[in-house]
């Protein structure tokens, strides 16, 4: 729910929402919600698949594949996870 929200938004303003993923069945509900998320704010054309990533299970290389995207990205905001 939360999710929705966020990309929701996020498409409202144009903006690119990326997703790392560490659980591989929690990956394509993910990509789901988002891609849902940018036809529900009336933009599904600006929904890139390859924003919903999944990166690994184990918790160092996640943290390296997130840390990656955050320093070629050079997002202006971030979420860590909870």
């Amino acid at each position: 729910v939360i999710l929705h929200e966020v990309a929701k938004t996020a498409a409202s303003y144009d903006t690119r929402t990326i997703v790392p993923c560490c659980m591989p069945l929690v990956f394509p509900i993910a990509e789901e919600t988002v891609k849902n998320a940018y036809a529900d704010a009336g933009r599904p054309d600006t929904f890139q698949r390859d924003d919903v990533r999944f990166l690994s299970q184990d918790q160092f290389a996640y943290t390296a594949g997130v840390t990656g995207i955050m320093l070629r990205e050079k997002p202006a905001a971030n979420r860590p996870p909870t």
